[in-house]
């Protein structure tokens, strides 16, 4: 027969240790909390993703929109007379000479307009006359 300490360490076993299923109960939940607060951070991830996202594309407009300003800016900046000469250096030879020519014409006109004053009037004012006229077309050339 069962004698009644073999009964007691029985009772005193089962009391003490909890079951199975007491054990897989307590795991379900535990896992059950821990699913829960991934899916917590999940939709949290998902919604800072979504909000990055919608800020990216608000700044590519942005800069999408300041590029085609700064596009229209350089435009109207090149058409400027005084932006032609500044940018001089980076203009072809053909404009550089045109530039260079059209100057030298010019004060050359100048200078025989001031020796109209002295002898020989008649002749400084053709040449004044013809060197504006070349000045006039090279700077035709160089602002075209």
């Amino acid at each position: 027969m069962i004698s009644t300490k073999f009964l007691f360490i029985l009772a005193i076993t089962c009391y003490s240790f909890p079951c199975k299923a007491e054990l897989t109960q307590a795991k379900a939940e535990k896992r059950a909390a821990i699913m829960k607060e991934e899916e917590t951070r999940l939709a949290e991830a998902e919604g800072s993703i979504n909000r990055l996202v919608g800020k990216v594309s608000e700044e590519t407009l942005a800069v999408e929109s300041a590029i085609k300003d700064l596009e229209l800016a350089k435009e109207e900046m090149d058409a400027d007379p005084l932006v032609k000469i500044a940018n001089l250096r980076n203009a072809g030879v053909l404009k550089q000479g045109s530039f260079v020519l059209a100057a030298l014409f010019a004060v050359r006109s100048l200078t025989d307009l001031v020796l109209i004053v002295g002898p020989n009037p008649g002749s400084h004012a053709v040449a004044a006359a013809v060197q504006f006229g070349l000045a006039l077309v090279f700077a035709f050339i160089f602002f075209l």
